[in-house]
């Protein structure tokens, strides 16, 4: 049977923007619009690990692959453990996340995924249809989602960079705790920026170890890898153990947002678009949030959605925290164990994850190095007014 050159989408991404749109839009009732996903990848693995926290809102919660009731936050000083029993700290595996979103897809005859697809020059409208050209083909489609970081990207796109590379590891005996996962160990070592080790056990032989830093350069996998290995080997104590599979990237944190295009049935997605969050690198629940209301709004409205932009008071907090840290990278450290150590956790993680009222709001700016901050603001509103 032949492909369809005409739908009433195209989705130009099959990842996780692309693919949670679709699987939304498979999972709504009544008419489904025919839609075409178009992914570059010939396959899906297990690439890449999406953590979130349990709040009342967080979708996915039953695709879950492990969750920690505590945690810690540490540096080679000290330790300091937290209860999370009424928000536990949750890790998804992609290759779940796929396999459902491709189970959602299968099972609706309007959505098709076409994998090894990549997209050649840009999509042109004629005639009220926008024209999208792959290897195999031409498509046309009323509407357009767009799902691509932008072509060339450069280190001052962002106000820092998160890079990190990591390895899931399994040990040939049981040495880990499997209740209590490290956030941010802290390497006050690194010269470059702000640097920690993420933990993340899932059984008492098994790990995923990260490098991550926060950085206004962007550091691949041969930068990360020499530090990383020491991670382990202090994870490990030294025993026996083989890599399962690796995961490294590098998010954005506090991009220049991709701009809204001028026609309203072509919209931007994804991490550059306002997907992830500026001042941790968070991109999961915002796309599910979007990709549910985005899938509502073509059904019964006939109109697609972009990312809403974040509230004022929540914009502002972002881009004051990124510019201390940018501007003290030493401090950075000492702001981020604050945080955890003065401000209620619920508090905290509604307002990572986007869920924040104005006292939680407070809760969080009065849990900051009060000193710090005030001794920035000067600095930073002369910086926000040189931009303008």
């Amino acid at each position: 049977m032949s492909t369809p050159s005409s739908y009433d989408l195209i989705i130009i991404g099959g990842g996780c923007a692309g693919l949670s749109l679709a699987s939304n839009l498979a999972k709504l009732p009544g008419a489904v619009p025919k839609v075409l996903v178009l992914e570059q990848r010939e396959k899906y693995r297990n690439d890449r690990t999406w953590c979130f926290w349990d709040t009342a809102n967080a979708a996915c919660k039953s695709l879950v692959t492990h969750s920690w009731p505590t945690f810690r936050i540490k540096d080679k000083q000290r330790a300091y453990a937290y209860d999370a029993l009424k928000h536990p700290y949750m890790m998804l595996a992609s290759d779940v996340f796929y396999n459902q979103a491709l189970a959602d897809i299968d099972r609706c005859s309007n959505i098709q995924l076409l994998l090894g697809e990549e997209t050649i020059g840009s999509a042109i409208k004629v005639n009220q249809t926008w024209q999208v050209k792959t290897a195999s083909g031409e498509h046309s489609a009323k509407w357009l989602v767009d799902t691509r970081p932008p072509r060339d990207i450069v280190e001052t796109d962002s106000v820092l960079w998160q890079s990190f590379f990591g390895q899931e590891i399994e040990l040939d005996v049981a040495h880990f705790d499997v209740d209590q996962c490290v956030l941010m160990d802290f390497d006050d070592g690194f010269a470059n920026g702000l640097a920690f080790v993420y933990f993340l056990p899932t059984s008492a032989k098994q790990a995923l170890i990260e490098y991550t830093v926060f950085s206004e350069s962007r550091y691949k996998k041969p930068d990360l890898q020499p530090l990383l290995m020491q991670a382990v080997a202090q994870y490990t104590g030294q025993i026996a153990h083989r890599v399962v599979r690796e995961e490294c990237g590098v998010l954005p944190m506090g991009n220049k947002r991709i701009q809204a295009h001028q026609d309203p049935s072509y919209v931007f997605s994804g991490l550059y678009a306002g997907g992830a969050r500026p001042s941790s690198g968070y991109a999961f629940q915002r796309i599910q949030a979007w990709a549910k209301a985005c899938a509502v709004s073509m059904v019964e409205q006939n109109r697609l959605l972009p990312f809403s932009k974040d509230k004022w008071l929540q914009r502002y907090m972002d881009d004051l925290f990124l510019y201390v840290i940018k501007s003290q990278p030493k401090m950075a450290s000492t702001v981020f164990k604050a945080l955890f150590k003065h401000c209620p956790l619920s508090a905290l993680v509604k307002f990572m994850s986007d869920q924040a009222s104005l006292y939680d709001a407070f809760c969080v700016m009065k849990s900051l190095p009060t000193f710090l901050f005030i001794q920035s603001l000067p600095r930073y509103l002369l910086h926000k007014l040189s931009k303008h």
